[in-house]
């Protein structure tokens, strides 16, 4: 989506100049956009890798954030259930910071580069 492609090239920017704010916020997004779409695997491997990034790099996430965060969160342990659920969050939340974030990026498109 145009959403994924703009949130994947500002992740990158982010990642970058070290902004890990930045950084966090745009895992968190990937991974919710990935539970707006019913990619509920997806968004449960991202949410464990956002979860790690976060506790980190203490990197903090605003109380409008955190209550949308939660409520795709909790999205995502439901369609999955949660035993499926937690294997997957724990599979992302063990994932190394640099395969995090490619993890994250993977499905993205191309960065997008100015006209």
């Amino acid at each position: 989506t145009v959403a994924e492609m703009h949130y994947c090239d500002s992740m990158r920017h982010w990642r970058t100049i070290r902004h890990t704010t930045g950084t966090g916020d745009c895992f968190d997004r990937l991974a919710q956009i990935a539970a707006m779409q019913g990619e509920w695997h997806r968004a449960a491997r991202l949410f464990g890798a956002t979860a790690t990034y976060r506790a980190a790099t203490a990197a903090s996430r605003t109380p409008i954030h955190n209550a949308t965060y939660k409520r795709d969160l909790t999205a995502t342990r439901a369609s999955l259930g949660v035993e499926e659920f937690t294997a997957l969050f724990d599979a992302g939340a063990a994932l190394e910071r640099d395969d995090a974030l490619r993890e994250a990026l993977a499905a993205s498109p191309p960065a997008l580069t100015p006209s």
